[in-house]
């Protein structure tokens, strides 16, 4: 009996050095919606399949310039961290989401769509805009809001502030703001 408890206590050790380091909690998947509008101006009102709180949103940061609002598709995406979900868009091409991981309040993804690549936090149930690109005599906005925590305020993230440039330099022939 005793060498067994022997041999037991010799193996305890080994079989935890064996097992490792104790591991971290392993990040939550992010899920990601993003919805695609179209934008254009002359009137027409908001589709009815907008509702609120994005419907506001789309008004207030791009109703000077637009004032039609059409959707043209929604998509769910469930995304593991470190891992890619990539979106059809309308005019052929697409847009790649992966997941980063978390920071505080903040989800961390990398945007990729044809010509951009870009990381971008989102506020845990918040929403982001990506906006500028020509489609059919408007522009699209993709509305891209994410959780991990399955909270949906759709809060819209605070844009980044423009980085800034050393006094007296410019970039890429801009003068510097005065």
């Amino acid at each position: 009996m005793t060498g067994r408890l022997l041999c037991a206590g010799l193996l305890l050790p080994l079989l935890l050095l064996a097992a490792g380091p104790p591991c971290r909690a392993a990040e939550p998947a992010a899920r990601c919606k993003v919805r695609v509008v179209l934008a254009r101006p002359g009137g027409g009102g908001v589709d009815p399949a907008i509702r609120e709180p994005l419907k506001g949103y789309l008004a207030g940061s791009f109703g000077t310039r637009y004032d039609a609002f059409e959707l043209l598709d929604t998509r769910t995406l469930e995304i593991e961290h470190g891992t890619r979900g990539e979106v059809p868009l309308p005019d052929d091409s697409w847009l790649r989401l992966t997941h980063l991981g978390t920071q505080g309040e903040f989800i961390k993804l990398s945007m990729e769509l044809p010509g951009v690549k870009t990381l971008i936090r989102i506020r845990d149930g918040g929403l982001f805009f990506q906006a500028g690109h020509r489609y059919r005599n408007g522009m699209m906005i993709l509305a891209i809001s994410a959780t991990t925590t399955g909270k949906t305020t759709e809060t819209p993230s605070a844009p980044r502030p423009e980085p800034r440039e050393p006094h007296g330099e410019t970039h890429e022939g801009r003068r510097p703001a005065r």
